[in-house]
């Protein structure tokens, strides 16, 4: 998959330029929709994924943070229990 890295409006976003299944190259109409990006903010490290297909709506969607916990570079993860849904009813 083509998925270069663009940096845009402060973020890193990741955008799917062609895909492919077993090697065999497929038309970017039948291609997954993913809103993907990555920030710091207050001192943490940032993530949202999100991957949808127009034929079956969303897949997959997760969001979170890496916080840094010492000076030698260490990191934990850090996430709510619940993230709040951006869906409409």
């Amino acid at each position: 998959m083509g998925r270069p890295i663009v940096a845009e409006g402060g973020q890193l976003r990741l955008i799917l330029r062609r895909w492919s299944i077993l090697g065999l190259p497929l038309p970017m109409w039948l291609c997954p929709r993913s809103t993907s990006f990555e920030t710091v903010e207050d001192g943490k490290f940032r993530f949202h994924v999100e991957i949808s297909h127009p034929l079956t709506g969303l897949i997959v969607r997760y969001r979170g943070w890496l916080k840094p916990v010492g000076s030698q570079g260490s990191s934990e993860i850090v996430s709510p229990a619940v993230l709040p849904s951006s869906r409409q009813p």
